[in-house]
């Protein structure tokens, strides 16, 4: 985020088979709507992103150090870009948290399941 002077980290780990298109274009917009939400509202100078696998799934983190967000007991937001994000997430099974406290940031993990889904593809080659 150069322009934006928020330093960005990145860990993963490699995920051995390819994601299905569907599944990786979700992920994708989902994690670029997270940081256009951190770039518009965070105020954050740092923002880590992990990918790992997890339990046949596949779990993205996003954590900013920024001033934090409204959350209700379950993690929703009243955040309309956030809203998107779990509907897109659970037309594919997958789901969204958000955990946040004033001043220390927030952090946002998608899980989306990728077990089935590889065994569905190979299944149809």
């Amino acid at each position: 985020f150069g322009e934006h002077h928020i330093t960005l980290k990145f860990s993963g780990e490699q995920i051995s088979s390819r994601l299905p298109n569907e599944t990786g274009v979700v992920l994708y917009y989902s994690v670029r709507e997270t940081f256009i939400n951190i770039i518009k509202h965070a105020r954050a100078t740092s923002v880590s992103v992990s990918v790992c696998r997890e339990n046949g799934a596949i779990r993205v983190t996003v954590h900013d150090d920024g001033i934090g967000m409204k959350t209700n007991n379950e993690g929703n937001s009243d955040s309309f870009g956030l809203f998107s994000i779990r509907e897109r997430l659970a037309h594919l099974g997958g789901n969204l948290t958000v955990s946040s406290k004033p001043q220390e940031g927030t952090t946002v993990v998608l899980k989306m399941p990728i077990d089935s889904l590889f065994d569905a593809s190979s299944a149809l080659t």
